[in-house]
Protein backbone atom coordinates (compact mmCIF):
# COMPACT_ATOMS: atom_id res chain seq x y z
CA UNK A 1 0.00 0.00 0.00
CA UNK A 2 2.73 2.31 0.79
CA UNK A 3 4.21 1.43 -2.86
CA UNK A 4 1.21 2.32 -4.29
CA UNK A 5 0.38 5.84 -2.35
CA UNK A 6 4.37 7.48 -3.24
CA UNK A 7 3.66 6.24 -7.19
CA UNK A 8 0.21 7.67 -6.94
CA UNK A 9 1.22 10.74 -5.87
CA UNK A 10 3.93 11.06 -8.05
CA UNK A 11 2.16 10.76 -11.10
CA UNK A 12 -0.57 13.50 -9.51
CA UNK A 13 2.43 15.78 -8.78
CA UNK A 14 4.05 15.20 -12.63
CA UNK A 15 0.26 15.60 -14.42
CA UNK A 16 0.13 18.75 -12.48
CA UNK A 17 2.95 20.32 -13.25
CA UNK A 18 2.64 23.45 -15.31
CA UNK A 19 6.16 22.75 -17.11
CA UNK A 20 8.97 19.97 -16.18
CA UNK A 21 11.88 19.95 -18.39
CA UNK A 22 14.50 17.31 -18.81
CA UNK A 23 17.94 17.94 -17.25
CA UNK A 24 21.68 16.81 -17.50
CA UNK A 25 23.34 15.02 -14.51
CA UNK A 26 27.15 14.86 -15.74
CA UNK A 27 27.34 13.90 -18.98
CA UNK A 28 23.69 12.25 -18.97
CA UNK A 29 21.19 13.93 -20.02
CA UNK A 30 17.54 12.60 -18.53
CA UNK A 31 14.37 12.75 -19.03
CA UNK A 32 11.61 11.46 -16.70
CA UNK A 33 8.45 9.97 -17.88
CA UNK A 34 5.12 9.14 -16.58
CA UNK A 35 2.05 7.09 -17.16
CA UNK A 36 -1.50 6.17 -15.74
CA UNK A 37 -3.40 3.42 -17.71
CA UNK A 38 -6.69 1.75 -16.59
CA UNK A 39 -6.75 -1.69 -17.86
CA UNK A 40 -9.69 -4.55 -18.55
CA UNK A 41 -8.66 -7.80 -18.27
CA UNK A 42 -10.99 -10.60 -18.83
CA UNK A 43 -9.05 -13.46 -17.98
CA UNK A 44 -6.73 -12.24 -15.84
CA UNK A 45 -5.19 -15.48 -14.57
CA UNK A 46 -4.74 -16.37 -18.08
CA UNK A 47 -6.70 -19.60 -17.34
CA UNK A 48 -8.88 -22.01 -19.23
CA UNK A 49 -10.51 -23.24 -15.59
CA UNK A 50 -10.43 -20.47 -13.57
CA UNK A 51 -11.85 -16.91 -15.38
CA UNK A 52 -11.71 -13.84 -13.40
CA UNK A 53 -11.95 -10.46 -14.52
CA UNK A 54 -11.20 -7.31 -12.88
CA UNK A 55 -9.95 -3.83 -13.59
CA UNK A 56 -6.33 -2.86 -13.45
CA UNK A 57 -4.74 0.53 -12.72
CA UNK A 58 -1.40 1.07 -14.01
CA UNK A 59 0.69 3.84 -11.90
CA UNK A 60 4.66 4.03 -13.94
CA UNK A 61 7.46 6.26 -13.22
CA UNK A 62 10.61 5.97 -15.65
CA UNK A 63 13.52 7.92 -16.51
CA UNK A 64 15.88 6.99 -19.40
CA UNK A 65 19.10 8.58 -20.24
CA UNK A 66 21.89 9.28 -23.01
CA UNK A 67 25.30 10.27 -23.94
CA UNK A 68 26.80 10.15 -26.87
CA UNK A 69 30.35 11.26 -28.17
CA UNK A 70 31.27 10.46 -31.51
CA UNK A 71 32.80 7.32 -31.07
CA UNK A 72 30.58 6.08 -28.44
CA UNK A 73 26.97 6.28 -26.83
CA UNK A 74 25.43 5.11 -23.72
CA UNK A 75 21.61 4.61 -23.42
CA UNK A 76 19.97 3.87 -20.18
CA UNK A 77 16.49 3.32 -19.08
CA UNK A 78 14.29 2.65 -16.29
CA UNK A 79 10.96 2.34 -14.97
CA UNK A 80 8.84 1.19 -12.01
CA UNK A 81 5.05 0.27 -12.65
CA UNK A 82 2.49 -0.36 -9.81
CA UNK A 83 -0.29 -2.51 -10.61
CA UNK A 84 -3.59 -2.02 -8.38
CA UNK A 85 -7.10 -4.65 -9.22
CA UNK A 86 -10.30 -3.18 -8.55
CA UNK A 87 -11.42 -6.79 -7.21
CA UNK A 88 -8.57 -9.33 -7.08
CA UNK A 89 -6.17 -7.35 -4.38
CA UNK A 90 -3.91 -10.56 -3.75
CA UNK A 91 -2.66 -9.99 -7.83
CA UNK A 92 -1.64 -6.40 -6.37
CA UNK A 93 2.27 -6.62 -7.30
CA UNK A 94 5.08 -4.53 -8.69
CA UNK A 95 7.11 -4.81 -11.49
CA UNK A 96 10.38 -3.34 -12.81
CA UNK A 97 12.20 -2.91 -16.40
CA UNK A 98 15.71 -1.70 -16.74
CA UNK A 99 17.51 -1.59 -19.67
CA UNK A 100 21.37 -0.08 -21.43
CA UNK A 101 22.48 0.10 -24.90
CA UNK A 102 26.53 0.62 -25.27
CA UNK A 103 28.22 1.00 -28.70
CA UNK A 104 31.91 2.07 -28.91
CA UNK A 105 33.85 2.46 -31.93
CA UNK A 106 37.60 1.48 -31.65
CA UNK A 107 38.96 2.78 -35.19
CA UNK A 108 37.16 2.67 -38.55
CA UNK A 109 37.10 -0.91 -38.99
CA UNK A 110 36.47 -2.21 -34.76
CA UNK A 111 33.62 -1.25 -32.61
CA UNK A 112 32.03 -3.07 -29.42
CA UNK A 113 28.29 -3.31 -29.02
CA UNK A 114 26.61 -4.47 -25.03
CA UNK A 115 22.86 -4.64 -24.51
CA UNK A 116 21.47 -5.71 -21.36
CA UNK A 117 17.75 -6.45 -20.64
CA UNK A 118 16.48 -7.19 -16.83
CA UNK A 119 12.75 -7.50 -16.39
CA UNK A 120 10.43 -8.70 -13.47
CA UNK A 121 7.19 -8.87 -14.30
CA UNK A 122 4.00 -11.64 -13.77
CA UNK A 123 3.07 -11.69 -17.09
CA UNK A 124 4.29 -12.00 -20.78
CA UNK A 125 5.55 -9.19 -22.05
CA UNK A 126 5.05 -10.26 -26.16
CA UNK A 127 2.94 -12.84 -27.84
CA UNK A 128 6.73 -14.41 -28.72
CA UNK A 129 7.02 -14.82 -25.15
CA UNK A 130 3.89 -16.06 -23.70
CA UNK A 131 4.03 -19.04 -26.99
CA UNK A 132 5.22 -22.23 -25.73
CA UNK A 133 4.93 -20.42 -21.68
CA UNK A 134 2.99 -22.53 -19.20
CA UNK A 135 -0.10 -20.29 -18.94
CA UNK A 136 -1.16 -18.34 -15.45
CA UNK A 137 -0.03 -15.27 -13.95
CA UNK A 138 2.70 -15.82 -11.39
CA UNK A 139 5.91 -13.19 -10.97
CA UNK A 140 8.88 -13.88 -12.60
CA UNK A 141 12.58 -11.98 -13.18
CA UNK A 142 14.57 -12.64 -16.31
CA UNK A 143 17.60 -10.61 -17.20
CA UNK A 144 18.60 -10.96 -21.34
CA UNK A 145 23.01 -10.03 -22.15
CA UNK A 146 24.35 -9.70 -25.34
CA UNK A 147 27.99 -9.03 -26.33
CA UNK A 148 29.51 -8.37 -29.46
CA UNK A 149 33.03 -7.56 -31.32
CA UNK A 150 33.06 -6.57 -34.93
CA UNK A 151 36.20 -6.42 -36.89
CA UNK A 152 36.37 -5.40 -40.54
CA UNK A 153 38.88 -6.84 -42.75
CA UNK A 154 37.92 -5.43 -46.06
CA UNK A 155 35.18 -3.27 -47.14
CA UNK A 156 33.01 -6.13 -48.08
CA UNK A 157 34.30 -8.96 -44.82
CA UNK A 158 33.29 -8.63 -41.58
CA UNK A 159 33.47 -11.16 -38.16
CA UNK A 160 31.24 -10.35 -35.38
CA UNK A 161 32.16 -12.68 -31.75
CA UNK A 162 28.93 -12.94 -30.23
CA UNK A 163 28.66 -13.43 -26.66
CA UNK A 164 25.01 -13.81 -24.68
CA UNK A 165 23.59 -14.77 -21.39
CA UNK A 166 20.10 -15.42 -20.06
CA UNK A 167 18.87 -15.75 -16.98
CA UNK A 168 14.67 -16.94 -15.97
CA UNK A 169 13.65 -17.23 -12.87
CA UNK A 170 10.09 -18.04 -12.05
CA UNK A 171 8.47 -17.83 -8.67
CA UNK A 172 5.51 -20.70 -9.05
CA UNK A 173 7.52 -24.26 -8.53
CA UNK A 174 6.39 -25.82 -11.68
CA UNK A 175 8.55 -23.84 -13.52
CA UNK A 176 12.39 -24.55 -13.69
CA UNK A 177 14.82 -21.48 -13.59
CA UNK A 178 17.49 -21.95 -15.93
CA UNK A 179 20.65 -20.03 -17.44
CA UNK A 180 22.06 -19.79 -20.57
CA UNK A 181 25.30 -19.07 -21.81
CA UNK A 182 26.08 -18.72 -25.76
CA UNK A 183 29.22 -17.95 -27.37
CA UNK A 184 29.17 -17.77 -31.15
CA UNK A 185 30.55 -16.13 -34.60
CA UNK A 186 29.45 -14.85 -37.69
CA UNK A 187 30.99 -14.15 -40.98
CA UNK A 188 29.43 -11.18 -43.14
CA UNK A 189 30.69 -10.96 -46.83
CA UNK A 190 29.10 -8.34 -49.03
CA UNK A 191 28.68 -9.34 -52.87
CA UNK A 192 27.22 -5.67 -53.71
CA UNK A 193 25.60 -2.62 -52.64
CA UNK A 194 22.31 -4.87 -52.06
CA UNK A 195 23.49 -8.69 -51.53
CA UNK A 196 24.77 -9.32 -48.08
CA UNK A 197 25.75 -13.36 -47.28
CA UNK A 198 26.20 -14.75 -43.85
CA UNK A 199 27.71 -17.83 -42.40
CA UNK A 200 27.05 -18.80 -38.30
CA UNK A 201 27.89 -20.75 -35.38
CA UNK A 202 26.48 -20.47 -32.16
CA UNK A 203 27.10 -22.74 -28.93
CA UNK A 204 24.14 -23.05 -26.32
CA UNK A 205 24.16 -24.29 -23.27
CA UNK A 206 21.16 -24.17 -21.08
CA UNK A 207 20.84 -25.42 -17.81
CA UNK A 208 17.57 -26.02 -15.83
CA UNK A 209 17.32 -26.24 -12.24
CA UNK A 210 15.70 -28.71 -10.98
CA UNK A 211 16.23 -30.45 -14.73
CA UNK A 212 19.52 -31.11 -16.10
CA UNK A 213 21.28 -29.22 -19.27
CA UNK A 214 20.48 -29.14 -23.22
CA UNK A 215 23.57 -28.06 -25.72
CA UNK A 216 23.25 -27.51 -29.08
CA UNK A 217 25.52 -26.74 -31.87
CA UNK A 218 23.83 -24.65 -34.59
CA UNK A 219 25.20 -23.52 -37.92
CA UNK A 220 23.46 -21.39 -40.38
CA UNK A 221 23.96 -19.28 -44.00
CA UNK A 222 21.81 -16.75 -44.22
CA UNK A 223 21.43 -13.89 -46.57
CA UNK A 224 19.99 -10.38 -46.65
CA UNK A 225 18.92 -8.63 -50.33
CA UNK A 226 17.33 -4.99 -50.54
CA UNK A 227 14.93 -4.50 -52.54
CA UNK A 228 15.27 -1.02 -52.28
CA UNK A 229 16.81 1.69 -50.15
CA UNK A 230 14.34 0.56 -47.14
CA UNK A 231 13.24 -2.66 -48.34
CA UNK A 232 14.68 -5.81 -47.70
CA UNK A 233 14.56 -9.79 -47.23
CA UNK A 234 16.43 -11.57 -44.36
CA UNK A 235 16.29 -15.41 -45.13
CA UNK A 236 18.33 -17.99 -43.31
CA UNK A 237 19.04 -21.77 -43.00
CA UNK A 238 21.05 -24.55 -40.86
CA UNK A 239 21.01 -27.28 -38.93
CA UNK A 240 20.96 -28.01 -34.85
CA UNK A 241 22.82 -30.54 -33.53
CA UNK A 242 20.91 -31.04 -29.73
CA UNK A 243 22.22 -32.99 -26.94
CA UNK A 244 19.39 -33.36 -24.97
CA UNK A 245 18.55 -33.98 -21.31
CA UNK A 246 18.15 -37.44 -21.63
CA UNK A 247 21.33 -37.59 -22.77
CA UNK A 248 20.59 -38.44 -26.47
CA UNK A 249 21.50 -36.65 -29.62
CA UNK A 250 19.47 -35.66 -32.39
CA UNK A 251 19.64 -33.34 -35.63
CA UNK A 252 17.22 -30.86 -36.55
CA UNK A 253 17.01 -28.32 -39.22
CA UNK A 254 16.26 -24.45 -38.90
CA UNK A 255 15.31 -21.45 -41.05
CA UNK A 256 13.62 -18.14 -41.27
CA UNK A 257 12.58 -15.66 -43.83
CA UNK A 258 11.28 -12.04 -43.30
CA UNK A 259 10.54 -8.92 -44.95
CA UNK A 260 11.19 -5.65 -43.21
CA UNK A 261 10.01 -1.79 -44.79
CA UNK A 262 11.70 0.87 -43.13
CA UNK A 263 9.27 3.20 -44.85
CA UNK A 264 10.56 6.56 -42.95
CA UNK A 265 10.52 7.29 -39.54
CA UNK A 266 7.21 7.45 -38.76
CA UNK A 267 6.32 4.33 -40.54
CA UNK A 268 7.53 0.58 -40.52
CA UNK A 269 6.12 -2.74 -41.44
CA UNK A 270 7.47 -6.68 -41.60
CA UNK A 271 6.55 -10.02 -41.45
CA UNK A 272 8.13 -13.21 -40.30
CA UNK A 273 8.44 -16.57 -40.70
CA UNK A 274 10.55 -18.96 -37.96
CA UNK A 275 10.83 -22.64 -37.86
CA UNK A 276 13.10 -24.41 -35.35
CA UNK A 277 13.56 -27.32 -32.82
CA UNK A 278 14.59 -25.89 -29.58
CA UNK A 279 14.23 -25.09 -25.93
CA UNK A 280 12.88 -22.33 -24.30
CA UNK A 281 13.57 -20.67 -21.37
CA UNK A 282 10.86 -22.05 -18.74
CA UNK A 283 10.70 -25.51 -20.52
CA UNK A 284 13.06 -28.51 -20.76
CA UNK A 285 11.38 -30.22 -23.33
CA UNK A 286 12.46 -29.83 -26.77
CA UNK A 287 9.84 -27.47 -28.34
CA UNK A 288 9.48 -28.39 -32.56
CA UNK A 289 7.60 -25.12 -33.52
CA UNK A 290 6.75 -22.62 -36.29
CA UNK A 291 5.62 -19.36 -36.28
CA UNK A 292 4.36 -16.29 -38.42
CA UNK A 293 4.80 -12.21 -37.08
CA UNK A 294 3.56 -9.43 -38.42
CA UNK A 295 3.88 -5.56 -37.67
CA UNK A 296 2.82 -2.57 -38.78
CA UNK A 297 2.93 1.26 -38.05
CA UNK A 298 1.80 4.44 -39.34
CA UNK A 299 1.76 8.27 -38.78
CA UNK A 300 -1.99 8.58 -39.75
CA UNK A 301 -2.15 12.38 -39.00
CA UNK A 302 0.55 14.79 -37.68
CA UNK A 303 -0.32 14.01 -33.98
CA UNK A 304 -1.86 10.72 -34.57
CA UNK A 305 -0.07 6.87 -34.91
CA UNK A 306 -1.61 3.71 -35.54
CA UNK A 307 0.16 0.77 -34.76
CA UNK A 308 -1.02 -2.97 -35.01
CA UNK A 309 0.50 -6.54 -34.86
CA UNK A 310 -0.45 -10.37 -35.34
CA UNK A 311 1.32 -13.51 -34.37
CA UNK A 312 0.08 -17.30 -34.82
CA UNK A 313 2.57 -20.74 -33.75
CA UNK A 314 1.99 -24.20 -33.87
CA UNK A 315 4.53 -26.23 -31.87
CA UNK A 316 4.97 -29.57 -29.84
CA UNK A 317 7.31 -30.39 -27.17
CA UNK A 318 8.69 -33.54 -27.18
CA UNK A 319 6.91 -35.11 -24.02
CA UNK A 320 3.88 -35.17 -26.21
CA UNK A 321 1.85 -31.80 -25.39
CA UNK A 322 0.62 -29.54 -28.43
CA UNK A 323 -0.29 -26.34 -28.41
CA UNK A 324 -1.95 -23.82 -31.37
CA UNK A 325 -1.08 -19.95 -30.40
CA UNK A 326 -3.14 -16.75 -31.62
CA UNK A 327 -2.47 -12.73 -30.98
CA UNK A 328 -3.71 -9.44 -32.22
CA UNK A 329 -3.10 -6.48 -30.92
CA UNK A 330 -4.26 -2.48 -31.86
CA UNK A 331 -3.54 0.90 -31.04
CA UNK A 332 -3.23 4.45 -31.38
CA UNK A 333 -1.04 7.40 -30.03
CA UNK A 334 -2.49 10.79 -29.92
CA UNK A 335 -0.02 13.89 -28.65
CA UNK A 336 -1.97 16.27 -27.09
CA UNK A 337 1.70 18.37 -27.53
CA UNK A 338 4.89 17.11 -27.54
CA UNK A 339 5.65 15.77 -24.33
CA UNK A 340 2.10 14.45 -23.34
CA UNK A 341 -0.44 11.75 -25.18
CA UNK A 342 -2.69 9.90 -24.87
CA UNK A 343 -3.00 5.83 -25.72
CA UNK A 344 -5.58 3.08 -26.24
CA UNK A 345 -5.14 -0.20 -27.04
CA UNK A 346 -6.78 -3.76 -27.63
CA UNK A 347 -5.39 -6.81 -27.28
CA UNK A 348 -6.46 -10.79 -27.85
CA UNK A 349 -4.82 -13.70 -27.18
CA UNK A 350 -6.34 -17.83 -27.99
CA UNK A 351 -4.48 -20.52 -26.57
CA UNK A 352 -5.28 -24.09 -28.00
CA UNK A 353 -3.67 -26.98 -25.85
CA UNK A 354 -3.95 -30.51 -25.42
CA UNK A 355 -2.87 -29.88 -21.66
CA UNK A 356 -5.81 -29.44 -19.38
CA UNK A 357 -6.36 -26.44 -18.28
CA UNK A 358 -3.73 -24.58 -20.40
CA UNK A 359 -6.18 -23.24 -23.29
CA UNK A 360 -7.52 -20.10 -22.80
CA UNK A 361 -9.23 -16.86 -24.61
CA UNK A 362 -7.73 -13.05 -23.00
CA UNK A 363 -9.13 -9.60 -24.74
CA UNK A 364 -7.92 -6.73 -23.21
CA UNK A 365 -8.79 -2.95 -23.16
CA UNK A 366 -6.51 -0.24 -22.31
CA UNK A 367 -6.92 3.44 -22.00
CA UNK A 368 -4.19 5.78 -20.50
CA UNK A 369 -1.79 9.24 -20.77
CA UNK A 370 2.33 9.27 -20.77
CA UNK A 371 3.96 12.53 -20.36
CA UNK A 372 7.58 12.86 -21.31
CA UNK A 373 9.08 15.78 -19.47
Amino acid sequence: MQNIKIISFGLLGALCAPAVYAFQVGVFDLTPTATIQEKYDDNIASSGTNTKDDFITLLTLGLSGVHETKTDSLKLSGSITQKVFAKEHDFNTVSELLSAKYKKEFSEHDRITFNNSFIHADESTSFKDEFGRASGRYDYYKNICDLGLEHDFTEQFTAKLKYANEFYDPTINTVSRSILNKPGVELDYAFSSKTIGSMFYDYSNRVFDPGGTVSIHSTAVGVRRFLSSNIYVDAKSGADFIHTIDDTDTVRPSYSLGLTDELDETSHAGISFTKSYNVNYFSKDLFNSWSVALNWGKQLAQRLYFYTGAFTGVGKFSGGSKENFYGLNLGFDYEFRSNMKAVAGYSFTRRDSSVSGQDYDKNTVTLGMTINF
